[in-house]
């Protein structure tokens, strides 16, 4: 990600922290939520370290604590990280590893083979760099501990193909680049990029490093894919995630 973008994305996430936490409460983002923190307690043990590289304003990261997990926050949004840490108040800060506004490409300081499980929610779907992308992937499987497992949360295309399913109040610049889309919508009055791929590629960008072990779509009215079968374009839904295994 390129600092014009990075600062963009800082800027409208800063302006638009309190809005981030409450999406969550949405119709939408409760199904999210809960089909989130599932695939999270199917895949972690209890007390287990669990980093959520791009946080936002913590809903995940604060129910994993009340649920006993040892989280580390990372986030561009400073705003975000501020409000997480206001809502905690001193309880559970033993809980919290570290908390630091960073890139999602730049996890250097973080220590290899330390976490049990990273969420990644956010920063594949902003970030468009293919660099910065593969730099991502590969500071997740060196922070990852053999056999643990990587969440990571994608947008696909299908939407902004779609054009009637486009809000009027939304800005979209479509266009293609390496079997993907890249499209931008006003956040709080920035533009914020949207990096759009289909399963199929979503799933190629980490299969060097990890193994999928499941696939899950976010929209209520869910459309089964299997690994073999991710090329079916018409089933997609708008977001999705996706849960890998680090093998070695």
């Amino acid at each position: 990600m390129n600092d014009q973008v990075t600062e963009v994305l800082k800027m409208a996430y800063n302006a638009g922290a309190k809005d981030e936490y409450h999406r969550l409460s949405t119709s939408n983002g409760k199904i999210e939520f809960s089909k989130v923190c599932s695939a999270i307690e199917k895949y972690t043990k209890p007390g287990a370290l669990i980093y959520d590289i791009g946080c936002g304003p913590g809903r995940y990261t604060e129910y994993l604590i009340n649920k006993g997990y040892f989280v580390g926050c990372v986030d561009l949004s400073e705003k975000s990280l501020e409000m997480f840490d206001e809502r905690l108040q001193g309880a559970n800060n033993d809980k919290v590893l570290f908390s630091k506004a960073c890139c999602a490409s730049e996890l250097e300081w973080v220590d290899s083979d330390s976490a049990d499980t990273i969420l990644l929610m956010g920063p594949m779907y902003h970030i468009i760099d293919n660099i910065k992308r593969k730099s991502v992937v590969s500071h997740c499987h060196r922070i990852l501990k053999n056999g643990g497992h990587l969440i990571s949360m994608f947008l696909s295309p299908y939407p902004a193909l779609m054009q009637q399913n486009i809000d009027e109040s939304t800005f979209w610049d479509i266009s293609a680049k390496n079997n993907c889309l890249i499209t931008t919508t006003s956040f709080k009055g920035f533009r914020v990029p949207q990096y759009r791929c289909w399963p199929k590629n979503a799933i190629s960008e980490f299969q060097h490093f990890f193994s999928e072990k499941d696939f899950i779509h976010v929209d209520e009215i869910e459309h089964p894919i299997h690994s073999g079968i991710t090329e079916i374009k018409d089933n997609c839904s708008h977001q999705y995630f996706v849960v890998f295994k680090k093998e070695n």
